[in-house]
């Protein structure tokens, strides 16, 4: 993950970003991440997935990590990509 956020990467380019994640653990760690690189206050850390993000239309880009993978039905696959 330090690769990912570092001062040229994400958290300098950006406005704001919306983490999405459904282990509130994890979500920690990337709190963590945010709050050592200084742009925690520009973050909306949401707790669950894309689907339950309130305001998702407002969103201008999206990136998905080691997600895909766990995706194991053709049509929710489809549908995952579209």
């Amino acid at each position: 993950m330090r690769g990912y956020w570092n001062r040229r990467g994400v958290g300098a380019s950006c406005a704001e970003v919306s983490p999405i994640e459904p282990s509130g653990a994890m979500l920690e760690v990337c709190r963590t991440k945010a709050e050592e690189m200084g742009f925690v206050e520009r973050c909306y850390f949401h707790e669950g997935y894309v689907d339950s993000l309130p305001g998702k239309d407002v969103h201008d880009a999206a990136t998905c990590f080691l997600v895909s993978q766990f995706i194991l039905e053709q049509e929710d696959r489809s549908v995952f990509f579209s």
